[in-house]
Parts: C-alpha cells; structure tokens; sequence
C-alpha cells in the first residue's frame, strides 16, 4: 500500500511525479512477469518443459503462487525435472 500522506516534506509536485513513476514501473514489471508466465505455460503444452522451467523458476523465487503450482507439479509428475515429491510440496 502506498503512502498517500505528505508527511515527507516533499512538496505535492514532487510526490505527484514519484508516484507516477513508481506506477509505470510496476504495471511495467508486472507486464514483464505476466509475459513470462505465459510464454512458460506455451512452452509447458508444447512439451518444451526446459523452457517452461527457465521461465517459471524466476518467478516463483519472486513469490509467484502460479509459477509455484507449476513447478510443483512439473517435480510431482517428472515432467523435463526428476520426480521428487519432497522439491513439489516446497
């Protein structure tokens, strides 16, 4: 959540601007994340599962619950990884 107070000193032009930019950085990087995952799951249901992993590994280190499923599937059934249960319940 952001702080929408100007408790900061800074004056409101200068916050008006950092939080502008702020907001295209993250729509920026949230574009980002969710091209990724969608190029891992394309990759997935061609059978390509070395790139599906190359794309989702990132992106569940970052916290991402999808990518996070994935992967925990692709360990769960062997899939481009050695079956391991113990890495699919992580």
């Amino acid at each position: 959540m952001l702080y929408r107070g100007n408790k900061s000193g800074l004056n409101d032009e200068y916050e008006k601007n950092y939080q502008h930019s702020f907001t295209a950085c993250f729509i920026d990087h949230t574009h980002q994340l969710g091209a990724n995952f969608a190029k891992g799951f394309a990759a997935y249901k061609s059978g390509d599962y070395e790139t599906a992993l190359g794309e989702w590994m990132p992106l569940a280190e970052q916290g991402n619950a999808n990518a996070q499923y994935n992967l925990g599937q692709m360990y769960n059934k062997g899939e481009g990884v050695l079956q391991n249960y113990k890495t699919a319940a992580k």
